[in-house]
């Protein structure tokens, strides 16, 4: 019964170590993710691109954790190294963990696509995020900031 116990726990310390890269496992949270921690989805369709993202982190051993989603559209007419007023473009963030989170739909800031083929889409992204909502109980902030380059890639697995 031991044997079996302690097999368990050590196929699933495997299963947390070998998880998605945009999940991380680690001694405390990582509260102020980059852009570049993030998975990325990019679907493209006949007028736009659309880039949903998920970043997760949890502390080892814990079943809690915390993550951050993202989601920009935009038309599929955009150039590479424009750089871009976030406010006009379709926008929603999130930040939560497992008792609720709070989520908008309003962005400043600029991003450039920097990198865009069939198969990938790299964005340089610098957000500040404002005026949440919250679902659940999650403590509300005023403005998160997030930046970095972020890579989404044409039938990526986020969850």
């Amino acid at each position: 019964m031991v044997r079996c116990i302690s097999l368990f726990v050590i196929v699933a310390t495997l299963i947390n170590c070998i998880g998605y890269s945009h999940y991380h496992f680690g001694s405390s949270y990582i509260t102020d993710p980059d852009f570049k921690l993030f998975g990325a989805n990019l679907t493209k369709s006949e007028s736009f691109y659309k880039i949903e993202s998920y970043f997760r982190s949890s502390i080892t051993g814990r079943t809690e954790y915390i993550y951050e989603n993202f989601n920009l559209t935009f038309p599929i007419d955009i150039k590479q190294n424009q750089l871009l007023d976030a406010s006009q473009f379709d926008i929603w963030y999130a930040k939560g963990g497992q008792g609720g989170q709070i989520e908008t739909n309003f962005a400043t800031g600029s991003f450039t696509v920097i990198k865009l083929s069939d198969k990938e889409c790299s964005i340089d992204l610098n957000l500040a995020f404002s005026n949440f909502s919250i679902v659940g109980s999650f403590e509300k902030q005023n403005t998160i900031i997030r930046n970095g380059i972020l890579t989404a890639k044409i039938n990526y697995e986020l969850y």
